[in-house]
């Protein structure tokens, strides 16, 4: 027994690393197709990025979302595949796992640094196994790239205060709600801190961050927080039925009056209104009455303040959401452990012994759980097979010319498994309509123009176009897979050719 602890205290840094790869590998291995819709969105962001958007130098989408979602991610990404000459999301896959397991490193840096070497040890290997995490970074999110950002902001923020308020910036570009979250940050910090010769050099290092890739949003776009606003107004429900068209504060406060009311009736909304309530607690008792090592629970509170809110009341809703969205605990877990780790080392007497041997239990409690929760996960691979195996329909039959389609998996795999081009796939969004044209003629002529030789109807982004065929053209359009409004169509070449 004494071997291996003194191995343990030896070797801590690479246990818990080593950790963290084999637990993230092991999803990889488990899960080997992406089963998270976003991921090839993502791809589809980078891949363009890399063979279109930089020579503009700008970041580049068929779907809009191009600013939508945090750049640096995307960068990263573009540059991977170029570094490797692939168009695979296996490298963007394996790329967030060795992020991941870095991830579970810092927490056990950050433990180490603002704690002890024991709450650090349990805390960098809880997260090393926690599923979860292991999970979600084993596939082609962004997500592990900010809470990257974000730990070593915490990890450098007592040492490097320029560096992690710089890494702090990066975050926010990384994943959209790190802008609020470090905005809360950045307030604690100004408030404790008092504006002293160690503050402003982390504000100026957030600013330089934040602020490098805000002016090129900022160019490209006339909104230097272009990100931050659409998202919100997404969460908001600024592109429902109901509120769709609606300026920013009327969506905003309709969303507040009735979350407020829904909140007060529910049990995870009554949670969410608790977990603000001992946030703003907290944030103002650590800015007072300065407390020591204050860094680490600054950051969860924040945190917890704003991603609570936005994954707590998925757990009443449909399943397939909440197993999306639960990912938003990734942060906080990596954030709160170390705390309560730390806590629990503090205890003393008969009930500290009891809370020590918690660790162990907590340990393969996570270990036991992985397995059960993994294959929830793998079960969610069907759709993105049966997407697939659409694709598979045009790829088939392809012989150049370019496809409309709207649905990132089928893009991917055409690109892989058929060689399509860049430039040889579009989307409905390139139609006349978000032109503001409507004459019929002028789509038959961007058919014509774009050599479009198959088209695919994807929920409201084709309506205008299957509604001008169907009253013009009927014949237009041939069914190869799907009713009428679902799966894909070959355009009937010959009676183009005769009406232009």
């Amino acid at each position: 027994m004494h071997d291996i602890c003194e191995f343990l205290t030896k070797h801590q840094i690479k246990i818990v690393f080593l950790s963290g790869l084999l637990s993230r590998l092991f999803a990889f291995w488990f899960i080997p197709i992406d089963w998270n819709s976003d991921s090839y969105h993502h791809w589809l962001i980078s891949y363009l990025t890399l063979h279109i958007g930089f020579s503009n130098r700008r970041i580049w989408d068929l779907l809009g979302c191009d600013y939508y979602w945090g750049i640096i991610p995307h960068i990263i990404y573009a540059f991977l595949l170029w570094v490797f000459r692939t168009s695979h999301l296996e490298i963007i896959r394996l790329f967030n796992v060795l992020v991941g397991a870095f991830n579970a490193l810092l927490v056990y840096k950050v433990s180490l640094l603002y704690y002890n070497e024991n709450a650090a040890l349990i805390s960098g290997l809880s997260f090393a196994v926690f599923p979860l995490s292991a999970i979600f970074d084993s596939i082609g999110m962004q997500d592990s790239i900010a809470l990257c950002f974000f730990l070593a902001s915490l990890y450098t923020m007592k040492t490097r205060y320029f560096w992690s308020g710089f890494l702090l910036g990066l975050a926010c570009h990384s994943r959209v709600e790190y802008t609020l979250i470090s905005i809360v940050i950045l307030a604690g910090f100004i408030l404790r801190e008092r504006l002293d010769p160690d503050s402003q050099p982390y504000i100026l290092g957030w600013v330089t961050g934040w602020g490098i890739p805000t002016i090129h949003i900022y160019f490209q776009t006339g909104n230097p927080i272009y990100p931050l606003y659409y998202s919100l107004y997404s969460v908001f429900g600024g592109y429902t039925s109901k509120l769709k068209g609606l300026p920013f504060k009327d969506v905003m406060f309709g969303w507040l009056g009735s979350r407020l009311q829904i909140w007060g009736a529910s049990f995870f909304g009554l949670l969410v209104i608790l977990v603000g309530v001992i946030g703003i607690y907290l944030f103002f008792s650590m800015v007072w009455k300065n407390w020591s090592s204050f860094q680490p629970l600054l950051y969860f509170t924040s945190a917890s303040m704003i991603l609570g809110p936005l994954f707590l009341p998925y757990f009443e809703k449909d399943r397939l959401f909440l197993l999306m969205m639960i990912r938003f605990v990734n942060p906080l877990v990596a954030l709160g452990l170390p705390i309560v780790f730390n806590l629990i080392m503090n205890v003393r007497g008969f009930y500290g012994n009891i809370l020590r041997y918690f660790r162990i239990g907590f340990l393969l409690f996570l270990l036991l759980i992985y397995p059960s929760i993994a294959v929830e996960y793998r079960n969610l691979q069907g759709l993105i097979i049966d997407e697939f195996a659409e694709a598979d329909k045009i790829g088939n039959i392809y012989a150049g010319g370019t496809i409309i389609c709207d649905i990132p998996s089928m893009v991917y795999r055409l690109v892989i498994e058929y060689d399509i081009k860049p430039r040889c796939v579009l989307s409905n969004l390139y139609n006349p309509h978000y032109f503001g044209i409507y004459d019929p003629i002028c789509y038959l002529e961007w058919i014509e123009r774009n050599d479009i030789q198959f088209w695919t109807y994807y929920d409201e982004r084709g309506d205008v176009v299957w509604d001008i065929f169907e009253r013009n053209y009927p014949d237009l359009l041939i069914n190869i897979s799907g009713i009428p409004r679902e799966g894909f169509y070959m355009v009937n070449r010959t009676l183009l050719d005769s009406i232009l």
